[in-house]
């Protein structure tokens, strides 16, 4: 079977034609980055001197690029899709006939191709260019849904921790007594994780006691007085013991558990499939712990829920402490409430920024799309300019690019001050030419610019003496600002 991409003689044209739609179509139905990937895989190959081929994604840093078909690409292959992942062109390595080819722009994603000596290789690129575009496009747009989907669920889970904070707040301001509110706090732990078995202890350092204030648990169901003082030393070496004396969590199976502990373990209570407890802070000194536990296999904790419930922590003791004394209520609440609102601001401010993430992929979507639009170059500029104007004051704006000589800049986009058309002009001393020579953004106000004309770095009647804000950016082509 021939590639889709590769050329044949006029007898083959439908059966090529056939196989073009049947790849479309796949690669059409692959909804997720690693079924794309896979037909990408499939088409190169597909190409008779071909090798091998993967494609590797995700070089943001945050973890191990994945790759298709499975499995760890060796050193020399990820530092070979890294530098190609930063460039516009193929990258070839004439050991082993290796190319890689950046599929996406916004997603950053690599093929990465091997193919039988060195004149196959532009062979290949010349081949599959048009169905590698299409097929890179198509995976960007598959890796931006994926980050998008990530983006909400974590915009999601910051508004259920918003909320729970909240509610622990007004459940420490109401009028409901402690056994009411306790249960109330168990329901909203409940939100955030699974809290069927909860309980919540006080510790007091005094007098080395400690009291199981609130106690639900579905496999123990004695009774516990939340007035009586239970003596450290009965519970040595239990998990609760050492979550206050060694005051940081402790999180997984009874196996996971026993590494986590700091010496001997002596077991209080049925075994459990996964146990999450946290202490409960104030300056550094542990007040009491937070335990969570599950009996039932495939429901356990998270590091995510860990962090949560650490979190959560220290206004649930802050509530407790509401409820429980008044002598230094109003000092203590002031301090919580500031953290609170500290804590809020925090998670507002993340929303704001996935909405401007979203904003920003929406854009530049629109302009991928536009690259692949049946319209004319000015309609092209109009609806880029457009979209741009949706992001920024952009009510004056122009494209510059310099001539072939790079004698002249011309301006095949220009809507300035009033000016909808200038076709071009001798290069000199303007702060377009500013950014060319630098190459990189310039944002300055009118104090910038007449600092960068006495500097003699632009020329103050190009520059302009009425212009308040100016903000310019190099576009390049090889690494060179054009």
């Amino acid at each position: 079977m021939r590639l889709p991409m590769e050329a044949t003689g006029a007898s083959g044209t439908t059966a090529i034609a056939v196989r073009q739609m049947e790849w479309l179509r796949r690669l059409v139905e692959a909804g997720t980055p690693r079924q794309v990937a896979a037909e990408i895989v499939r088409l190169a190959g597909e190409y008779p001197a071909c090798r091998s081929a993967v494609v590797v994604w995700g070089f943001d840093g945050t973890g191990q690029p994945e790759c298709e078909p499975s499995g760890q690409p060796t050193d020399s292959e990820l530092a070979l899709a890294r530098l190609a992942a930063m460039k516009v062109g193929p990258v070839f390595r004439v050991e082993g006939s290796r190319i890689a080819l950046r599929l996406a722009d916004a997603q950053p994603a690599v093929l990465l191709v091997e193919v039988k000596g060195e004149t196959e290789q532009h062979r290949f690129i010349d081949a599959g260019a048009v169905w590698l575009e299409i097929a890179g496009r198509h995976l960007a747009r598959a890796l931006e849904a994926v980050e998008l989907r990530g983006s909400l669920k974590r915009m999601g889970r910051s508004e259920r921790l918003q909320h729970a904070l909240f509610a622990i707040s007004d459940l420490a301001g109401s009028d409901r007594d402690m056994p009411d509110m306790l249960r109330g706090i168990q329901a909203i732990v409940g939100t955030l994780m699974y809290a069927e078995n909860f309980f919540i202890v006080l510790y007091n350092a005094e007098r080395d006691t400690l009291r199981f204030l609130y106690f639900v648990d579905v496999e123990d169901r004695r009774p516990r007085d939340p007035h009586l003082e239970i003596a450290m030393a009965s519970r040595e070496r239990s998990l609760t013991w050492y979550l206050i004396r060694d005051g940081r969590p402790l999180m997984g199976s009874t196996d996971q558990l026993l590494a986590q502990i700091s010496g001997p373990y002596v077991a209080v209570g049925p075994d459990s499939e996964d146990w999450l407890g946290v202490p409960m802070l104030r300056d550094g000194q542990v007040h009491g712990a937070i335990v969570v536990q599950s009996y039932q296999p495939g429901i356990g904790f998270s590091a995510e829920d860990r962090t949560l419930l650490e979190f959560v922590a220290s206004h649930i003791l802050t509530a407790l402490e509401r409820k429980q004394g008044k002598d230094d209520l109003e000092q203590r609440v002031r301090l919580r409430t500031t953290e609170l609102a500290e804590a809020n601001q925090v998670l507002q401010q993340e929303i704001v920024e996935r909405h401007r993430a979203e904003r920003l992929q929406k854009a530049l979507f629109q302009i991928a799309q536009l690259a692949t639009a049946d319209i004319s170059q000015g309609q092209f500029y109009r609806r880029v300019h457009a979209v741009v104007g949706a992001l920024l004051n952009a009510k004056n704006f122009f494209i510059g690019l310099l001539s072939g000589d790079g004698r002249m800049l011309d301006f095949p986009y220009y809507i300035d001050g009033g000016v909808n058309s200038l076709a071009s002009r001798p290069l000199g001393r303007g702060l377009s030419e500013y950014v060319l020579r630098k190459g990189v953004p310039l944002r300055a106000m009118t104090t910038g610019i007449v600092d960068l004309a006495l500097q003699g770095e632009v020329d103050p009647l190009m520059a302009g003496t009425k212009v308040v804000c100016w903000l310019g950016v190099p576009l390049f082509v090889d690494e060179s600002a054009i």
